[in-house]
């Protein structure tokens, strides 16, 4: 069986990012009523007059808006105001920190329900930290609307965590956001602690954590509420454990509901909640309607020369390029146990973009051709 390529449409997203981010709901979040009513004239009125004082201050890459940078729009922004960020790539490391202030940061989709602003709005943390960093702000309400959220690292001294978003006392609202290609120690796309985070319409992919928790990450006395109708999506993300998902039983039970996951029947290699010990803690209750890929029921071939992970992997000639893919793909049980096959080469992230450490699946045997010319090399990790 070949597993299904991920293709894409024209406009860069796939049937479950057109059910999800075309709703705009960073509208219905704040009005209550059907978008499709609304003008975005309308719209700044009620941006405008929803604060006795509030302001919208805008930031454009060209200079014809109050600000350039968003750091420097928030720095200068009261309680209530809406910063207003205008399609271009910002390389900040957003910081919203020790303000008590209520603020809304959104690109154009918040006027207007386009989803190419969400594609060209974004906040790149250029592998220096944490894209955006939301750290003891109390009970203020800050909403973050209609970004990607690209190319972070994370926050921290020791260990990086968080490479999108950081969240640490704090109670923000992202909406119809995509959060991909992070990368951190824990929480490679969103890192959460003594925080309440709300999630509407958000697609977290692609991103990476050393640690636990590649897509997200809850610790001590966190929860993630996520919009039941207007629905996230988190898949293909990647740790050695709790690929897309990953919470500590110091945080309250969890409910997490979903349109699109990696797969429709997630076990602890996809969504993992531990106890201090690392045993598995059954406290998650999970709603899924769609998965990303079918797992294969079968066992898989490797090849980091000439294998390709748009292949089906089932024999020599059409192998896979990658060990972590191929355990992200592989169906196994014990009933049903399989191997992966490793042809002879440098697994590393340098030749064929392997990712360590691995996330091990049970009952799956890993099997090389040969121990001297079958290598495992981290690089400088």
């Amino acid at each position: 069986m070949k597993h299904p390529k991920y293709t894409t449409s024209d406009t860069g997203l796939d049937q479950s990012e057109y059910r999800e981010i075309a709703n705009p709901f960073c509208y219905r979040r704040f009005f209550r009523i059907p978008v499709c009513f609304l003008l975005p004239l309308f719209t700044y009125f009620m941006l405008l007059t929803s604060h006795a004082h509030a302001t919208i201050l805008t930031v454009k890459k060209d200079g014809t808006g109050n600000y350039t940078v968003i750091q420097q729009a928030y720095s200068a922004s009261a309680s209530g105001d809406t910063i207003l960020v205008y399609p271009g790539t910002y390389f900040e490391n957003l910081d919203l920190t020790y303000s008590l202030k209520d603020i809304t940061i959104a690109s154009l989709y918040l006027i207007t329900p386009d989803i190419s602003y969400i594609h060209n709005t974004i906040i790149d943390g250029n592998h220096t930290g944490s894209c955006i960093s939301i750290r003891n702000t109390g009970n203020a309400k800050i909403i973050i609307c209609g970004f990607t959220i690209q190319h972070g690292s994370g926050y921290g001294s020791d260990s990086k965590k968080g490479g999108g978003i950081y969240v640490f006392h704090a109670n923000p609202e992202i909406h119809n956001s995509f959060v991909e290609n992070n990368i951190a120690d824990f929480g490679g796309g969103i890192y959460t602690r003594y925080s309440e985070t709300f999630l509407s319409g958000c697609t977290i992919r692609y991103n990476r954590a050393s640690g636990g928790g590649g897509g997200l990450l809850l610790s001590y006395d966190a929860s993630i509420i996520f919009d039941p109708q207007i629905k996230c999506n988190l898949y293909l993300n990647y740790s050695p454990y709790g690929s897309d998902y990953s919470k500590t039983s110091y945080c309250p039970p969890q409910v997490i509901i979903f349109d699109t996951l990696t797969v429709i029947n997630p076990d602890q290699h996809f969504i993992y909640s531990f106890d201090e010990y690392n045993y598995p803690v059954n406290d998650l209750t999970i709603s899924i309607e769609n998965a990303k890929i079918e797992p294969v029921d079968h066992d898989l071939y490797i090849n980091p020369i000439y294998g390709n992970n748009e292949n089906n992997g089932l024999t020599p000639q059409t192998a896979l390029k990658t060990i972590a893919y191929a355990y992200h793909i592989i169906a196994s049980d014990s009933l049903n146990p399989h191997s992966i096959y490793l042809s002879n080469g440098v697994y590393s992230p340098s030749t064929n973009g392997e990712i360590f450490p691995l996330n091990g699946r049970s009952y799956v045997s890993l099997i090389g051709e040969n121990r001297d010319s079958t290598i495992f090399d981290a690089d400088s990790m």
